[in-house]
């Protein structure tokens, strides 16, 4: 299903199409098939959020193969059927982050800091580092992929760590296809929290884009509409 012909369009918080830098896309080919299928799915602005983990490799290093992905995938003529691309990080959290200057890898021009959680029981020094990220940094943290941390996360533990106002939170559009996800996520959006909704593409096999599989539950039933205007809001806030 092609978006634009209801005339909704997305942005896509978190991508792996850059080439070579992670699990994602594995050369420019593949990075263009991706951001091609996300324009066609109706994505107008895509960011390249490449795994950055902090403990395997200095921030420097990671800036200089972002940078050279970039610039070899930039000369591809596929680029100019591609939603407008901005760069980014996918960041995995540990104790100690605020320490590093992390804002070279906020998302394009933003303050956004995507933020990658451990997959892990919840323990207090998660919620004491997203603090001290943003205040010390003056960002807004971004947690990839919510829904994931059901696995790990008690109802509890998600009410001491969403008691951080600063916090928006981002999904992946193939959780929809769940209806637990769907359940868990509209009750989110329904307690005030902003949301926001990204492919979290790898492949074009095993994690393609899938906006044309989300866009039925967001447009159909009333929860789904609201989850989605919700969204559109904060796209709106943050001047998205």
């Amino acid at each position: 299903m092609n978006t634009k012909t209801n005339n909704l369009s997305f942005v896509d918080l978190h991508t792996h199409c850059l080439p070579g830098m992670d699990d994602g896309a594995k050369d420019c080919n593949m990075s263009i098939q991706m951001l091609q299928t996300l324009k066609k799915q109706g994505v107008r602005k895509a960011f390249l959020t490449p795994h950055y983990y902090p403990q395997r490799e200095s921030l420097s290093d990671f800036l200089q193969r972002r940078s050279d992905s970039y610039r070899v995938l930039s000369s591809f003529q596929g680029m100019a059927d591609s939603p407008e691309a901005f760069l980014g990080a996918e960041i995995y959290l540990t104790q100690g982050l605020c320490e590093v200057d992390l804002r070279p890898l906020c998302l394009g021009d933003t303050k956004l800091l995507l933020l990658e959680l451990p997959r892990q029981p919840y323990h207090p020094w998660i919620l004491e580092e997203l603090r001290n990220l943003t205040y010390a940094l003056n960002i807004i943290p971004v947690l990839a992929h919510i829904e994931r941390y059901q696995a790990y996360y008690h109802s509890r533990d998600f009410e001491e760590l969403l008691s951080f106002e600063d916090l928006i939170l981002q999904f992946n559009s193939g959780a929809l296809q769940s209806h637990e996800n769907c359940r868990f996520l509209y009750s989110l959006s329904e307690e005030g929290y902003p949301m926001l909704i990204g492919s979290d593409t790898h492949n074009m096999s095993t994690r393609m884009p899938s906006f044309d599989k989300a866009l039925p539950v967001l447009t159909k039933k009333r929860r789904g509409r609201e989850l989605f205007a919700n969204i559109q809001e904060t796209w709106a806030n943050l001047g998205l």
